[in-house]
């Protein structure tokens, strides 16, 4: 994603996802559901309860994609749902939709 001139801020665990969502304010998010500390699933409900999200666009992107999990990240205010295996060019193409959308 760096070659496509996005600046790019990480996470290795959820309690730094939610650590850097209020310090960087991000365009965009990508989350997986498995983190250490809070799994993707508890920083969506975190930052839902919070109501901080806003209008910041949520992109999953996980292997367990099970309905249940899929519709619960998605009540929990995911935009989209990934799963993994995925090909690059079908993530670009998601993350630039979602962008679009935010800017439009």
């Amino acid at each position: 994603m760096s070659k496509q001139n996005y600046h790019i801020v990480t996470a290795n665990n959820g309690r730094h996802a939610i650590a850097r969502f209020e310090v960087y304010r991000p365009d965009l998010v990508i989350l997986d559901i498995l983190l250490p500390w809070f799994n993707g699933l508890e920083v969506l409900r975190h930052w839902k309860e919070k109501n901080i999200l806003g209008d910041v666009p949520v992109l999953i992107i996980s292997a367990l994609g099970h309905r249940e999990i899929v519709q619960e990240a998605l009540e929990n205010g995911a935009t989209d749902f990934l799963i993994k295996p995925f090909d690059r060019h079908v993530l670009i193409e998601r993350l630039q939709r979602m962008l679009g959308a935010v800017k439009a």
